[in-house]
């Protein structure tokens, strides 16, 4: 008692001083400002007035001097500690940011010299490109920013010279270069081959081959105010939109997976896509809508019976109308032309359409054309997930939350595998057992488990379950605690399957609901088999396993409804709609939950009214001649495909347009936005971008023009590698300017005008079927030429089995586009179309030593010189940087 009494009276007095002689001290006082100081107080004759307690206890103040410095030293310590954690975090996230993929290519021939410009002015360069990429630099800006952009201004200006002579050198480079615009990936070439070869089968058996020269129409503008083209109505649209998934190139991103698809997502045959559940193609017989000309199209038929249209057509024909350009006037192509009476809206009436098809395909084809060709399809699969089914997609999602997502996805179907793989040993292990006690050898045991009847004998005298039973309570929620396993592996086997014949439910186990952080909820219902899903096509299964999620502005956007249904969604299974969410790109991430099962449906589809924006959820069944359902007359495209009917006002002549969106997204401020997604080829990686040619701005202006609100995702890449180098996007008005910028030559009302004076040609014609067709003698007219006989006609239309394959003798002469920033740019801060810059480093007292010990610290180390056999560096090697 006496040592805890002491350490008690220990504990309260301290070690150097009481509390009531602490409070009584000089120091005390002055600190909690019961005295003042010095000379703050005076007693009346000028001598300060000192305390009692002070003057019978000088040392006090000593001692807590000395604790209050103590105090100070553990504060020190204190912020030294969270200094070090700062540090500790910065080296992580610098080192995250060091192991950031950025796509490099290796340079055909080194830069000759290094930049003028240091590397804070060129980052400074860049962060202002990167701020004012879509809006541009304002003339009149802010007066914080003025002084900003006035010095961005002048450097760009001052850097013109040394981007003009980076790019006189880049030219030079690429003209040694013909053999990369010979070269061609193996499976595309493929690919190609069996395409245009069905195609000419396909052209060859739907239209004639001997025509009668008619007329010569101009292809110039007409003297002339430009006509308007503005859309007038939607009355027609079916399919799923797929979702955009934009590629955010944080990790190396190629289109090596997506060309072993090609056959298989853009079939080269007589067939359709697959989807995910079928076993087999679908041939193209009428089941769907899937490479049906406009002349063949049932759908155009009904809707003539609805809306008022001169001209039937798709964007492609059109392109081709625009795409000719003076002096030379040396494009070569086709176009079948068909002219008919059709049914009018009032009843008894008529009127003539104009059907102007696809252009026919070419009879030759170099190199750099097919990679065009086949990269269009590939960047597609890349970029746009398809929607299979009736659920809601999510069109907000995130590329990162996407490939998580996936990843989970299959960790599950692992896990689901080791948990049944465990299953059976654990029976197995409890087989033996029960083996073991009953005395009887695993032999004979197995024979009687294989014998019918001596199974029946052992169930009907009690001495196992049955596995029926068991199985069958478990499903009903019944405790089976007791018997949780059968004594016979081929009837848990056999259970096995029949579970999965029955629904394919998962266990609710460790191969059960997935936590939010690993992605959301996965496919449950329908195909579990890990076999299957591993035996599956990738882009497929990317499609299935998304989790289409609720997303309120995509249901009220009519995308995957149609609009005007009274009708309530039906209650649906959670184990039939729980899939993993369907991919997506955006600007803001998922507001949906990952985790929330969808327990509802989109309304069923319904037969479209006159004028009705028609947008079906589903596709037609397998073996409906109409392709429609629930009384549908419409023909539906294939499962996870779309296609869109739009009438456009083209001055006096009414257009029928039928085309399809290739992707669509929902953006932070403007909602649901199409997109069409096309492929840029570059044949100078190592340098930067290639400007664009007058064909690909035209195509890409008219996809946004053809569909009202909608933006263009132009994907760059490198054909002999297939790495993705930068994706950027486009607006209508940043395409439009692009035409000034590129100096093409090409102006949009004009290109009005020859489209309006070419088909108001057309449809002065009589019925029949017709063919336009240009090439370098035709010049600036376009030749109509009506079909005759067989046997007659001056003009033969024949085909090469396969498009002849041609070499260029010299590459195509492309400069470098210096506005475009790619992430090699933007990580590393050097300005397009500039040398590189030198990396001076500024050292300190310690020299290379000390400069190599921070370098070290933050996880960079020194290379070392690669030694030759005799143990030397080779001598034309760089001299290594002293310590």
């Amino acid at each position: 008692m006496s040592t805890i009494n002491w350490r008690a009276q220990f504990r309260d007095t301290g070690p150097f001083i009481g509390m009531e002689e602490l409070r009584q001290s000089h120091v005390f006082r002055l600190l909690s400002g019961q005295e003042k100081f010095d000379d703050e107080r005076d007693a009346g004759d000028g001598d300060p007035v000192v305390p009692e307690a002070a003057q019978a206890n000088p040392i006090y103040d000593a001692e807590i001097a000395a604790l209050g410095q103590q105090w100070e030293l553990s504060q020190a310590e204190r912020q030294q500690k969270q200094k070090h954690i700062q540090d500790l975090t910065e080296k992580v996230v610098n080192g995250m940011a060091r192991k950031q993929w950025v796509a490099i290519c290796k340079a055909p021939r080194k830069l000759p010299r290094f930049s003028a410009w240091t590397k804070q002015q060129q980052r400074f360069v860049v962060d202002m490109m990167a701020r004012y990429w879509a809006t541009g630099v304002p003339t009149n800006p802010p007066l914080a920013d003025r002084r900003d952009v006035t010095r961005f201004m002048k450097l760009l200006s001052e850097m013109r010279a040394e981007q003009q002579e980076f790019l006189n050198f880049a030219k030079e480079v690429n003209l040694t270069q013909v053999q990369r615009y010979n070269y061609i990936n193996e499976f595309i070439d493929k690919y190609i081959h069996l395409r245009m070869t069905n195609k000419i089968r396909h052209t060859l058996r739907t239209y004639p081959t001997a025509y009668e020269p008619v007329t010569m129409l101009p292809l110039a503008p007409p003297v002339g105010a430009p006509p308007v083209f503005a859309a007038v109505s939607a009355p027609l649209e079916l399919g799923r939109v797929p979702i955009c998934v934009m590629p955010h190139l944080k990790t190396y991103t190629d289109v090596k997976r997506q060309t072993s698809f090609l056959e298989l997502m853009f079939p080269t045959g007589d067939v359709c896509p697959k989807a995910p559940n079928d076993s087999h193609f679908t041939p193209r017989d009428g089941t769907y809508l899937y490479k049906m000309p406009v002349s063949s199209d049932p759908n155009v038929s009904l809707l003539s019976a609805q809306q008022e249209f001169d001209v039937v057509t798709s964007p492609s024909a059109l392109k081709t109308l625009l795409d000719n350009s003076a002096p030379a006037w040396d494009r070569q192509w086709e176009l079948p032309v068909t002219v008919r009476i059709v049914p009018g809206t009032q009843p008894g009436t008529h009127r003539k359409v104009v059907f102007v098809d696809k252009p026919l395909p070419p009879r030759s084809m170099n190199c750099l054309e097919r990679n065009t060709r086949g990269h269009k399809h590939t960047v597609r699969i890349l970029v746009c997930k398809r929607v299979f089914g009736d659920e809601p997609a999510d069109y907000s999602i995130w590329e990162e939350q996407y490939m998580k997502r996936k990843k989970a996805y299959e960790a599950r179907l692992l896990r689901k595998a080791e948990n049944r793989q465990k299953e059976m040993e654990r029976q197995q292990r409890k087989k033996k057992k029960k083996n073991k006690k009953r005395k009887v050898k695993p032999a004979e045991c197995e024979e009687a488990a294989s014998d019918p009847p001596e199974k029946r004998r052992r169930l009907e005298s009690g001495e196992q379950p049955d596995p029926e039973i068991r199985v069958d309570a478990d499903r009903d929620g019944g405790d089976s605690s007791g018997k949780d396993s059968s004594d016979d592996e081929g009837l848990q086997i056999d259970c096995a399957g029949q579970e999965d014949k029955e629904g394919g439910q998962m266990e609710e186990g460790e191969g059960g609901q997935m936590e939010e952080g690993e992605g959301g909820q996965m496919e449950e219902g329908g195909h579990e088999n890990e076999e299957g899903q591993k035996n599956e096509n990738l882009p497929h299964e990317d499609a299935e396993e998304c989790a289409p999620e609720e997303n309120p502005s995509a249901a009220t956007g009519g995308v995957d409804s149609t609009l005007n249904s009274s009708k309530a969604p039906d209650k649906v299974d959670v184990d039939d709609t729980a899939r993993p969410s369907a991919p997506g790109g955006g600007e803001v991430a998922s507001r949906c939950d990952p985790t929330t099962p969808k327990d509802t449906a989109p309304p069923p589809s319904s037969p479209p009214e006159p004028g009705e924006v028609r947008e079906a959820a589903g596709a037609a069944p397998a073996g409906s001649a109409a392709g429609g359902k629930d009384g549908d007359p419409y023909l539906h495209p294939p499962p996870g495909l779309n296609v869109h009917y739009r009438v456009w006002q083209l001055g006096k002549l009414r257009l029928l347009l039928r085309a399809t969106t290739h992707a669509m997204r929902e953006t932070k401020n403007a909602g649901l936005v199409r997109y069409s997604v096309h492929a840029k080829v570059a044949y100078q990686p190592a340098y930067g971008i290639e400007v664009m040619t007058r064909p690909e701005v035209i195509s890409q202006w008219f996809d946004c023009l053809l569909r009202p609100n909608s933006r263009v995702v132009r994907v760059h890449l490198d054909p002999i590698s297939q790495m993705v180098l930068a994706a950027e996007e486009r607006s209508f008005s940043q395409l439009t300017e692009e035409f000034a910028k590129y100096d093409t030559g090409f102006k949009p009302p004009y290109g009005l005008q020859v489209l309006e004076s070419v088909l108001g040609e057309l449809t002065q014609q009589p019925p029949g079927q017709y063919l336009l067709s240009h090439d370098s003698r035709a010049g600036a007219f376009v030749r109509l030429s009506r079909a005759s006989a067989p046997d007659g006609g001056s003009l033969k239309l024949q085909f090469p089995v396969s498009p002849m394959r041609t070499l260029l003798e010299s590459p195509r002469c492309l400069g470098l586009d210096p506005s475009i920033l790619t992430p090699y740019n933007t990580r590393y801060g050097r300005v397009p179309a500039t040398f590189h810059y030198r990396d001076t480093v500024e050292l300190g007292e310690g020299g290379w030593k000390e400069h190599w010990a921070k370098k070290k610290e933050q996880g960079i180390t020194r290379k070392k010189k690669k030694k030759n056999k005799s143990g030397k560096q080779p001598t034309d090697a760089p001299p290594a940087e002293a310590d």
